[in-house]
């Protein structure tokens, strides 16, 4: 038996290996399809790309003329491979627990992208890269887009800042985060048509040219949100588990996304009109090219007639302007309160973020079809929204802007009773 053992012990190892080999094999996706349409399609797999694919790590996302594709990724980061184009994701982990794990890269070999970084390139600037053949590129909480060649990189931001280098001994392409030393050059929003061009190894250059050529100094965007940060990260919003007496649930429609009662979307407007005017959907709130909808019950719509009801924060996004532009913030003490008897409702909300807070408070009339109509003198922001059907969800979206007009916090909020 014992000249045997060894002959079991490599029989048990290979059959270990076969049974266990498909697990190792599965890698966990790391991003989503959220559209898609024209020539679209993973490197090396003959399938097109559709709406649900799963995007994981080491795949490279191509396109061909014509084909656009959207990723949504774990942290909610948003990625936009336009016409033309190939993007592949290096690396991608996220920890929510520690900053320290998260981990983005990607090389876009070709073409044209946008990225929008999620939370874990917010949380860990220096984890996060994006190599051309020509150039790093680093962030500082950003929204911006590359164009690539083999001989050539351009970069536009459109929120927050961003930091591109030549490859060099101090800037390699292995390594991670912005690169810094003497030909590194920084780029942020705030420089309207501004762009930063890259030809070979030299150090980029800053190009200005009227805001309304860069589009073509890149490609065509298509369905993408907005340049507001903002809306980018607005995350999904949870079913409700109760509906009005009567009621039925009901599902998001095309581009949105939400609860039964309330939904929020972005879109083009040729697009929202005809949804909104056909497609049983009103509006009750709208900031940018993002708002919030619910089900057009006119006739039907039935709320409390008393009783005051504190309503709880379920979900938010938060931005608060910072040295680094809008970035991520948490609701602090956040309040809605409804006076169903009265009419009114009065709301605030403390954002914080980077050891930096600003509140936003908010008090008017409930309007008789259930909207929220707020009092410019005891508010100190711009408040859109509402409650569902039955009154037992609200939502709002808000900008809040300081004594010269500028912006200073956004962001979009659903509750519930």
């Amino acid at each position: 038996m014992r000249k045997w053992l060894p002959m079991i012990r490599i029989a048990s190892s290979l059959l270990a290996a076969i049974l266990f080999a498909p697990l190792l094999a599965v890698a966990a996706p790391v991003g989503e399809v959220i559209f898609a349409a024209g020539d679209a399609r993973i490197d090396g797999l003959g399938s097109k790309l559709v709406k649900g694919a799963a995007i994981e790590v080491g795949q490279t996302v191509v396109t061909g003329a014509g084909g656009h594709v959207h990723v949504r990724f774990v942290d909610d980061a948003f990625v936009a491979v336009r016409p033309n184009s190939q993007l592949t994701v290096d690396d991608y982990a996220f920890d929510a627990a520690n900053a320290a794990n998260n981990r983005v890269k990607f090389t876009l070999v070709s073409g044209t992208s946008r990225l929008i970084t999620g939370k874990a390139g917010q949380a860990n600037k220096q984890g996060f890269r994006l190599n051309t053949p020509m150039a790093a590129i680093g962030v500082r909480g950003t929204d911006f887009v590359v164009r690539a060649s083999a001989d050539t990189t351009r970069v536009t931001v459109q929120q927050g800042a961003v930091v591109m280098s030549p490859f060099s001994d101090g800037c390699s392409a292995a390594s991670s985060g912005p690169c810094s030393g003497a030909l590194a050059r920084q780029l942020t929003a705030s420089l309207a048509g501004g762009y930063l061009e890259q030809r070979g190894q030299t150090a980029p250059t800053l190009i200005k040219v009227e805001p309304s050529k860069l589009p073509g100094l890149f490609a065509p965007a298509r369905e993408e949100p907005s340049s507001k940060a903002s809306e980018a990260l607005l995350e999904v919003l949870p079913q409700a588990s109760v509906m009005p007496a009567g009621q039925q649930m009901r599902s998001a429609p095309e581009g949105f996304q939400g609860s039964s009662g309330i939904f929020w979307g972005r879109w083009d407007p040729v697009v929202q009109s005809a949804l909104v005017t056909g497609g049983g959907y009103e509006i009750i709130g709208q900031s940018g090219s993002f708002v919030l909808i619910r089900p057009s019950d006119k006739g039907s719509l039935v709320f409390p007639g008393d009783g005051r009801v504190s309503f709880q924060l379920e979900q938010s996004s938060l931005l608060l302007r910072s040295a680094d532009g809008l970035v991520r913030a948490e609701a602090v003490s956040p309040s809605l309160v409804v006076n169903f008897g009265a009419r009114t409702f009065e709301t605030a909300i403390t954002l914080r973020a980077a050891g930096q807070s600003d509140s936003m408070h908010g008090r008017g009339s409930l309007t008789s079809d259930g909207t929220f109509l707020p009092n410019a003198q005891r508010s100190n922001a711009d408040i859109m929204g509402g409650l569902s059907n039955g009154g037992l969800e609200a939502g709002y979206v808000f900008v809040r802007r300081n004594a010269d007009g500028a912006t200073t916090g956004i962001g979009v909020t659903r509750w519930a009773r």
